[in-house]
């Protein structure tokens, strides 16, 4: 990639303030960004824009940097819309698709902020939700994509209902007109019909597919182990105190709640000032209760909190 860097831009691209997704520190994601040649970088943090001022200064810095020269910052989020159609209710029952919202001019940014501003002062229910007429009255000057497999266009199709994937995409289309993207990536799936079912014969993709293998690994390292990854996720949920390694904090959890859970109780600890470690000992100290709830997605009280760290 490195002699390729300058024909190709990332632009669907997760940082550390994609909680439980993202891995890529701000520096070291525009350094190598830099020294491969790409002319621009993306980020796309789910359902926040906390990383754009950092990463906007970042991709424009001189110093430090050397001979390798700026790139363009490209401003966005993977934002969550939600299914029921209204962002202000709040329903159970719900699905929370992605979509990757890009911004190509002053205009796009402004619009950008307002409508992840409403998602999270008005919508904010699990996550910070928008719907379909707030994007109708904040869309111009984005840039629009399909997102991954939980945007809305891919769950039709993996839900094999190819009429629905297509009124969404006609949809989508109408509104942003040629800034409109179907985004396409390898997923595993037991489906024939889905390029992704074909990961296992990528040896690489293939030996960390084992979820509660890969999980186990971690775990005896000491390391906080969160897995949502589906079907994989739910086995270890059952699995989970054989897994769990002596060292705390380790949490082994799937997506019904823990990991929501988790969500929450990280960025409460930071907000009442709590140092990082701090706030990811009590944010893992919050999932494994939500585990030994079966799933409960209601966030433990403080005393419950408090108990659980003096016991482990």
């Amino acid at each position: 990639m490195q002699n390729e860097g300058a024909e190709f831009v990332h632009l669907h691209v997760h940082t550390t303030y994609s909680l439980l997704d993202g891995q890529c520190g701000i520096k070291p994601l525009v350094r190598r960004a830099r020294e491969w040649g790409m002319p621009a970088l993306a980020v796309t943090d789910h359902g926040n824009l906390f990383a754009l001022k950092a990463f906007y200064d970042e991709c424009r810095a001189t110093k430090g940097y050397g001979d390798l020269p700026p790139i363009k910052p490209i401003l966005g989020c993977e934002a969550y819309v939600t299914s029921s159609g209204d962002y202000t209710t709040r329903d159970k029952g719900e699905k929370r698709h992605h979509l990757i919202l890009l911004a190509k001019n002053l205009t796009g940014y402004h619009n950008l902020v307002r409508l992840i501003s409403e998602a999270h002062i008005h919508g904010f229910y699990y996550n910070a939700r928008i719907d379909h007429t707030l994007l109708e009255k904040y869309h111009e000057g984005l840039i629009c994509s399909s997102a991954c497999i939980a945007g809305e266009v891919s769950r039709a199709i993996d839900m094999d209902r190819m009429d629905e994937a297509e009124r969404v995409a006609k949809w989508y289309k109408d509104l942003f007109g040629d800034d409109y993207y179907l985004e396409v990536m390898l997923h595993n799936s037991t489906k024939t019909n889905i390029p992704g079912s074909a990961i296992d014969e990528i040896p690489m993709l293939a030996e960390v597919h084992d979820a509660e293998t890969a999980a186990a690994k971690l775990a005896e390292s000491g390391c906080a182990v969160i897995c949502r990854s589906g079907d994989q996720g739910a086995d270890l949920f059952r699995k989970g105190s054989r897994i769990h390694a002596p060292a705390f904090p380790v949490t082994v959890c799937d997506t019904v709640g823990a990991g929501d859970t988790f969500d929450g109780a990280f960025i409460a600890a930071v907000l009442n000032g709590l140092s990082d470690e701090a706030a990811l000992r009590e944010a893992n100290a919050a999932a494994a209760i939500c585990v030994s709830r079966m799933g409960g997605r209601a966030c433990p009280s403080r005393a419950e909190l408090d108990r659980f760290l003096a016991e482990h």
